[in-house]
C-alpha cells in the first residue's frame, strides 16, 4: 500500500477569528494538514525548528515578529519552505516589497475562499 505524505502547513495570524477561518478552509482540502495555528512569528520559528513544514501562511502585522520579518527569516534559514502572506493591505508598494523578498503568494483577507 502506498502512503502519501500530507502537505504540512503552519498558519500565523494574531486575530483568532481569521486564524480559525483559515484553518477551517484549509482542513477541507485533501492531502493538506495544518500542523499548527499560532498568533505570532516567534511561535512559527519555534515550530520550524522541530517540524517539517512545506508552507507558512502568515499575516503581515502580528506581535513579537511581524510577517515581513518572518518572511525574511524563512527565506534565509529555510529556503525550501514556501511563504504566503494574508493581509488586508493592498497597496502596490507593499506588494512590491513582498515580491522583492520572494514571497510565494499573497491573498487579501477580503478575497473569496473560492478563489483559493
Amino acid at each position: 500500500m502506498m502512503t502519501t505524505e500530507k502537505y504540512q502547513i503552519v498558519i500565523a495570524d494574531d486575530h483568532q477569528l481569521v486564524l480559525d477561518g483559515l484553518v477551517s478552509i484549509i482542513n477541507e482540502m485533501e492531502d493538506i494538514q495544518v500542523v499548527a495555528a499560532v498568533n505570532s512569528g516567534n511561535e512559527v520559528v519555534k515550530i520550524l525548528e522541530k517540524q517539517i513544514v512545506h508552507l507558512v501562511i502568515t499575516d503581515i502585522e502580528m506581535p513579537d515578529m511581524d510577517g515581513i520579518s518572518l518572511l525574511k527569516l524563512i527565506k534565509s534559514d529555510y529556503p525550501t519552505i514556501k511563504v504566503m502572506m494574508v493581509s488586508m493591505y493592498h497597496e502596490a508598494h507593499l506588494i512590491k516589497q513582498l515580491m522583492q523578498l520572494q514571497v510565494d503568494g499573497y491573498i487579501l483577507k477580503s478575497d473569496d475562499s473560492e478563489e483559493w
